[in-house]
């Protein structure tokens, strides 16, 4: 047996997609688990994830599949080489634990071989494999899909050695399953898992082909052909191996994959949950199709292509959740290291999602203080803008509902995350022009978005479209991938001097005014541009805050109240945890308080510091306006979630009113666990809505998205979207994906999502 090959380095796109592989077959199993052997649905019906089944099972709980899958993961994590007699003894006793410890539903071979394998001499993995060589002789037919729906794992143990990958896809496989036709499946299903991590494309599977033997090449080649020719259904008997690969096949390849033009909005990401529901359309051995399908498509589109509702239901043996199924896949990728450990690991292309883990906070062992990384290196920096954007969307949200939301119901948004919305993208659309114009007035992209938001809500559409079309090349008007999301386009509250001042001639400046107004507003649509301010120049963006807050408000204090969200959240998004505390599910996160209080402490220093540097030009701060602040945070140390002092400090709808109730509440409820407790308590406010929607932003982009409540995540009707947006956003800031005006990009579609002309 040959050394492998080291394995490659992986940045944070590979590791999303690395991390994808175990979730996607989990997500896949537990959404085939009530259909398993039952009436084959139709197009029309849509499988959800109702437990049930041959366990029966849980919501969300996945089966055999799964969890034998897990067995070979505990093994690979550990960075082993998986053609090693002591791994392959590993995983056959993890086996046999498994039977006898967490076995729901075993497949018939299976629990044939391991109870033969029970009563055989030598080491478990030798035991193992003597005993399926007796089942397979035996017996004309032993080519079942069993080797196959646990076998993704494996490429991630072997991604940077293809031929290493085969042996191991091999060894793994005949522990149970020696018949050639299982061995080559599992060859060729993780070459595409390996090249889907590793290359972001389905071309491994075909590319496999040529680690078969040659003989057995150009059947598998035709049986590719045949999968790609006929929809899932056409192989009901997949309990078959080769079926069971046919059938995942064509549910993956015959599934379009949603375009930027999408009529409904979708990303191409959705691929995942529309070929998903394919595989279990297939039939019969639902789960298991649906399952080997899933690890595929969750190493081609990552864990944040998996949907919220469906992780958050995810489980089973032997007690893991979603979050552990990814901590698994991102070790065993990166040989026994967990994701805080992978110095290459950084945010830059498209389907990044590394709050897992995210960074380290163990200082070094020679007592050195730690240099921290750029923000948009930082490991954490999708799940902080993720956080900050779900964060003010709930808040909005809880607001608007005075903390008493429906049990079942999705989550209307309010106006102010509609309008954040806009803001985002129209951020990145800003950035996208500067890359390949050379120059860009950001405020006046936001103006342009804003605009586009208005047409849609069907204020002043006619008008808009004569004032705008003209200028975007002959295209359709509102343009871009926003403009076509259908919740945006509905009434969700008001915004007076927003709508106000979009109806004019002109945008608002803060030497020409338009409106009069220091509405909430102003602040609560503008706090994405913190996202640039932790990742670009704070400075120039703090300052660029306060002309947005300009565009459509007129006073002054809602314009230095804007700059100062943004200097605070701008300090929460770089905040790092006390040292010994991991940030990111599996750390114990930020159990006393201390990295929010220290956030807010740090940012207010800024803010003192800014305004009497005579270089910097024009202030944003106001002396009272700061005082204020410095107040509410004494306030909250002294007399912590006081109801009567919240509405004293933020009596009504104004941006200062927003930011100080925020303030207060971030302060007084700092704890990560206790971030729903505070989004309920700033929602008492007399104006709820923005100062639970600043107060969200301000705790979210401390702790993260993975502390955001995940029953109200996966039900709010913009939650895609603002994955979206935040993701998108750290990838234009880390990498530009449409390339500048002399280097061409890595994503063809990013200007026709993010037009920047």
């Amino acid at each position: 047996m040959a050394a492998p090959a080291p394995r490659p380095r992986l940045d944070a796109s590979a590791l999303d997609r690395a991390a994808g592989v175990l979730l996607g077959a989990a997500a896949g199993d537990a959404l085939g688990v009530p259909y398993e052997f039952q009436a084959t649905l139709t197009e029309e019906q849509r499988p959800e994830m109702i437990g049930g089944g041959l366990g029966p099972y849980e919501p969300g709980e996945y089966s055999d599949d799964t969890q034998m899958q897990v067995c070979i993961a505990e093994i690979a994590a550990t960075g082993a080489d998986l053609r090693s007699p002591e791994a392959l003894d590993g995983i056959a006793a993890d086996f046999q634990r498994w039977l006898s410890e967490g076995a729901s539903d075993v497949g018939a071979q299976t629990r044939a071989v391991l109870h033969a394998a029970g009563r055989t001499p030598g080491t478990p993995g030798a035991a193992l494999r003597e005993a399926a060589r007796a089942f397979t002789e035996a017996r004309e037919q032993s080519a079942g899909n069993g080797s196959l729906m646990r076998t993704g794992v494996v490429a991630l143990a072997h991604l940077g050695d293809a031929e290493a990958m085969a042996e191991a896809a091999t060894a793994v496989g005949a522990l149970t399953h020696p018949d050639p036709d299982c061995a080559d499946a599992c060859v060729l299903w993780c070459s595409g898992i390996r090249t889907a991590v590793l290359h972001g494309t389905f071309d491994g599977v075909r590319e496999g082909l040529a680690l078969l033997p040659a003989g057995r090449r150009e059947r598998w080649a035709a049986l590719l052909d045949e999968a790609e020719a006929h929809p899932p259904y056409h192989f009901s008997h997949n309990g078959w191996v080769v079926h069971a690969l046919q059938a995942a096949w064509s549910a993956i390849t015959r599934t379009p994959v949603p375009g930027p033009g999408d009529e409904q909005g979708r990303q191409p990401s959705a691929h995942l949950r529309l070929a998903l529901e394919a595989a279990v359309r297939a039939g019969t051995d639902t789960d298991t199709v649906a399952a080997i399908a899933g690890a595929l498509l969750g190493a081609r589109w990552g864990r944040s292509a998996v949907p919220a509702e469906w992780r958050a239901l995810v489980h089973g043996w032997p007690g893991l959740d979603a979050d552990a199924l990814i901590r698994l896949s991102v070790r065993t990728a990166l040989g026994g290291r967990d994701e805080t450990e992978a110095e290459e690991a950084r945010p830059g292309t498209a389907g990044t999602d590394t709050g897992t883990g995210g960074e380290g906070a163990a200082s070094p062992k020679d007592g050195a203080a730690r240099t921290p990384a750029p923000f948009v290196e930082r490991k954490d920096a999708r799940s902080r803008v993720r956080g900050l954007l779900l964060g003010l969307a709930l808040g909005d949200t809880l607001g608007s509902a005075r903390g008493t939301l429906p049990a079942h119901d999705v989550l209307r948004a309010g106006v102010s995350t509609q309008l954040a919305c806009f803001t985002a993208e129209g951020t990145i659309r800003a950035l996208v022009r500067g890359e390949h114009k050379g120059v860009c007035h950001p405020p006046s992209v936001l103006w342009h978005a804003y605009c586009r938001w208005a047409a849609l809500q069907g204020l002043e559409t006619e008008r808009m479209r004569e004032r705008w079309a003209s200028a975007s090349a002959g295209q359709a008007w509102p343009d871009g991938w926003l403009s076509r999301v259908p919740a945006l386009a509905l009434r969700r509250g008001t915004a007076p001097a927003t709508v106000a001042a979009l109806s004019q001639d002109r945008q608002g400046s803060t030497d020409r005014p338009t409106t009069s107004s220091r509405g909430c507003h102003a602040l609560t649509r503008t706090l994405p541009l913190a996202a640039l301010a932790a990742g670009k120049d704070p400075a120039y963006w703090t300052e660029r805050a306060y002309e947005v807050a300009a565009l459509t408000h007129g006073d002054r204090a809602a314009w230095s109240a804007t700059a100062q969200a943004v200097v605070l959240l701008g300090h929460c998004l770089t905040s790092t945890p006390a040292e010994g505390l991991a940030f990111g599910p599996h750390g114990r996160g930020d159990h006393d308080g201390t990295q929010v209080r220290e956030a807010l402490r740090e940012g207010l220093r800024l803010l003192e510091a800014t305004a009497s540097d005579p270089t910097r030009s024009p202030d944003p701060t106001s002396a009272r306006a700061r005082e204020a602040l410095d107040a509410a945070f004494r306030e909250a140390a002294e007399h912590p979630a006081d109801a009567r002092r919240l509405a004293r400090l933020a009596p009504d709808a104004t941006a200062p009113s927003a930011l100080l109730g925020a303030v207060y509440v971030a302060a007084s409820f700092p704890e990560r666990a206790r971030l729903g407790e505070a989004l309920r308590f700033a929602a008492g406010a007399p104006d709820g809505d923005s100062v639970a929607c600043v107060t969200g932003a301000l705790l979210g982009a401390v702790h993260g998205a993975e502390a955001l409540p995940v029953d109200l995540v996966a039900r709010h009707e913009l939650a895609w979207v603002l994955d979206t947006l935040a993701h998108d956003l750290v990838a234009q800031l880390a990498d530009s994906p449409s390339g500048s005006e002399y280097v061409r990009g890595w994503d063809p579609h990013w200007w026709g999502r993010y037009p920047g002309w």
